[in-house]
């Protein structure tokens, strides 16, 4: 998936790894698809006003810790 993302074709995955076919990276698309469905992705603006709202939460989190803090936020209410 990271080599997809960063821009290399299926052409090239399955020329670099000759075992896997075609339906392997398009079954390899639907999983990350169907993972990520209920996700809700903000936009960098957005998340950082939501999270200046918040107590405890400083602008100094790594990304990762913000959004557990955002959608945590989002359980409770």
């Amino acid at each position: 998936m990271r080599k997809l993302g960063a821009g290399r074709s299926f052409a090239d995955l399955l020329e670099a790894y000759p075992k896997l076919t075609e339906n392997d990276l398009r079954s390899a698309l639907t999983f990350a698809a169907d993972y990520m469905e209920h996700e809700t992705v903000f936009a960098i603006a957005e998340l950082r006003a939501r999270l200046e709202q918040r107590p405890g939460v400083t602008l100094t989190m790594e990304p990762a810790q913000a959004v557990r803090a955002e959608r945590d936020g989002n359980d409770r209410r």
